[in-house]
C-alpha cells in the first residue's frame, strides 16, 4: 500500500473517530505504519500503544514490530529489503507496488525509532515467552537501531562550524 493511501486512511479514520478500532486490529505492518503516522500527527502516544499491544498480544506483536523495523531500517539504509529475513510479512505482490512501498519505507520517521527500540528492549526484559528466533531478531534490530540513532541525531543537529559556534568556544 502506498504512503499516500495510508495517510488518507489515517485521515478518514481520525475523522470518523475510528482510529482506535483500526489500531486494535492484528499487528500487521499496515497497523504499525498507521500507528507511527498517527503518532507523528499527535493522534496517538506511540510508546503507550506499543506497550499496550505488547502486553495484549505478546510474541506475535513483538515479532511484527521486529519485522517492521527490519524492513523499514533496511530500506532507509539503502540495502535491499528483499534480502532481509523479515520482509515476507506484508510485502507487496507486484513489482510496481514494491517500488512504491520501498519509497514509503524510506520515509520512516526518526522520532518513532526510540519508541520502537524501547518496545523491543522491554519485551526482552519482561521475560515474555519469546522464541529464540524472535529474540535474535530483536537483538539484531536493537543493534541496527542503536547504530542508526546517532546518525539521525547528527542529521537533526547542525554541525558546529566557526560561523554557528556559541561565543567563547
Amino acid at each position: 500500500m502506498s504512503f499516500i493511501c495510508s495517510c488518507r486512511i489515517l485521515d478518514i479514520a481520525q475523522d470518523l473517530k475510528a482510529l482506535s478500532v483500526l489500531l486494535s486490529a492484528k499487528a500487521a505492518p499496515f497497523v504499525i505504519d498507521l500507528a507511527v503516522m498517527a503518532s507523528r500527527r499527535e493522534y496517538l502516544n506511540l510508546d503507550k500503544w506499543l506497550s499496550d499491544q505488547t502486553r495484549e498480544h505478546g510474541e506475535p506483536f513483538v515479532k511484527a514490530v521486529a519485522a517492521y523495523l527490519q524492513r523499514k531500517l533496511t530500506a532507509s539504509s539503502g540495502n535491499s529489503p528483499g534480502a532481509s529475513t523479515g520482509s515476507g510479512a506484508g510485502g507487496s505482490g507486484g513489482s510496481s507496488g514494491a517500488s512504491r512501498d520501498d519509497a514509503a519505507a524510506t520515509k520512516f520517521p526518526a522520532e518513532a525509532l526510540p519508541a520502537m527500540l524501547l518496545c523491543l528492549q522491554s519485551s526482552l526484559q519482561q521475560q515474555l515467552q519469546l522464541s529464540g528466533e524472535v529474540k535474535e531478531a530483536i537483538l539484531a534490530m536493537l543493534q541496527v537501531g542503536q547504530a542508526m540513532m546517532p546518525r539521525q541525531q547528527q542529521q537533526q543537529q547542525p554541525a558546529r562550524t566557526p560561523t554557528n559556534m556559541p561565543p567563547g568556544e
